[in-house]
């Protein structure tokens, strides 16, 4: 099975071939972004940690390709290395002071690219000064990336906390989770076709990380309101009626005269806004006084 696998036109050639594509996209979906925060002088919403991430991840693969003389991995991460770069130079310029949603500032930027320095180093010396055969490199730099890849998966769940608390997913980037998944996809059906579990495992928990950030940024979109979807889902669940009838009940109840009636219009129009019925009451309440 594994033999036909790796023979397949599609897994052979096919997946990794639109894995390194679909990586070259998702290295360049945050250009716009940074483009424009560039222009504006400020961050803004804009988390400026998973491009240190870029950085450090593609490090790491570059290494681990060179051991496994693997030049779609190369190729990509190549490319991958360089735009993180320009990602990472850029938002360490605009990240001076305190940001919006307290996000990492140059002081931890600093500190990402000067480990990265130094275990990209360590990682170098060892393959070639520690006595290792092929096997024991591939181990070696295996272990590396794997770590780093989950990390950089990761990354932009570090204001999961912030967006479930204020119920505003503008500081997740979906152009970045979607290649981010598509990608990932790509690379475990490329590494299960190789036998390899340094490529598939992290690429398949990394599509489930990205499927998680997708769901967060339609649940609580970019404007810190749920969507009428996430809304009538909640009031279900509660029991609640649907907004439209209980407008109706507000009118009905508010017809004994004409300002009342007036009244129990605007609160039938104010209703299909709401959320709940204890803030119906509540307006109700306000317009009775």
């Amino acid at each position: 099975m594994a033999s036909e696998l790796e023979d397949n036109v599609f897994f052979k050639y096919v997946a990794p071939s639109m894995g390194a594509t679909l990586a070259a996209i998702m290295f360049l979906s945050p250009l716009k972004a940074v483009l424009r925060v560039r222009r504006e002088a400020s961050l803004g919403d804009l988390n400026p940690l998973p491009f240190a991430a870029i950085v450090f991840n593609c490090s790491a693969w570059i290494g681990y390709s060179i051991v496994q003389r693997d030049w779609y991995i190369w190729t990509c991460n190549v490319w991958g290395l360089s735009l993180g770069m320009f990602y990472t130079l850029s938002g360490y310029k605009l990240a001076g002071g305190r940001l919006s949603l307290r996000l990492p500032t140059q002081g931890l930027i600093e500190g990402i690219m000067v480990s990265l320095g130094a275990v990209i180093a360590l990682l170098a010396w060892l393959s070639v000064k520690a006595g290792m055969n092929d096997d024991h490199r591939q181990l070696l730099w295996g272990f590396a990336a794997n770590a780093i890849l989950l990390v950089y998966y990761s990354a932009p769940l570090s204001t999961v906390a912030q967006v479930i608390k204020t119920r505003n997913a503008a500081s997740l980037y979906w152009p970045l989770s979607l290649t981010n998944g598509l990608n990932g996809l790509m690379w475990t059906a490329y590494g299960v076709s190789l036998q390899d579990y340094f490529i598939w495992i992290p690429n398949g928990i990394g599509v489930v990380l990205s499927l998680f950030q997708l769901l967060l940024i339609a649940v609580f979109p970019s404007d810190g309101r749920p969507k009428r979807w996430v809304t009538i889902m909640i009031r279900r669940g509660r029991g609640g009626g649907d907004s439209d009838s209980e407008g109706a009940k507000a009118l009905q109840s508010g017809s004994t005269t004409a300002r009342d009636g007036v009244r129990g219009l605007a609160a039938r129009d104010e209703v299909a806004t709401i959320a709940t019925g204890h803030e119906l009451q509540e307006t109700l309440r306000d317009d009775a006084a």
